[in-house]
């Protein structure tokens, strides 16, 4: 949940980054360093990207990103069994959890959270409880 106050965007479509990792075939491959100070490769940070854009956008009423979003989680909590950081899965699933709070509790920007929102909200926690 947001602090008392604090509201959350709702973006009606997944918010693309505006800058990409430089590289390329010749280069030495890309590592992103995380706060926690563990290490992710470019490839991992690409389908943690993709997840993020699929829950949002299924958070967000778009029901055909829900099916995306439940493989693409799926197979980030299998992949951090070993190769992500110890820590990455978990908080990226927090952030979920607490937009679909936000969304469930009504404590977004405007436009208020529709109920296929909501409807959306309540089965991405279902999924984040698997």
């Amino acid at each position: 949940m947001p602090p008392a106050g604090e509201r959350i965007l709702m973006s009606p479509a997944p918010i693309k980054p505006t800058a990409t990792l430089p590289a390329g075939p010749s280069g030495p491959p890309v590592v992103v360093t995380c706060r926690d100070g563990g290490q992710i490769c470019e490839g991992h940070l690409g389908r943690l990207e993709a997840l993020d854009d699929a829950v949002f956008a299924a958070l967000a009423g778009d029901a055909s990103s829900f099916d995306e979003a439940a493989r693409l989680w799926r197979q980030a909590r299998q992949a951090a069994a070993g190769r992500l950081p110890a820590g990455l899965v978990e908080e990226s699933r927090r952030q979920y959890v607490r937009h679909a709070q936000a969304v469930l509790s009504g404590k977004t920007l405007p436009p208020a959270p529709t109920p296929e929102q909501k409807l959306a909200a309540t089965q991405v926690l279902a999924l984040l409880a698997e």
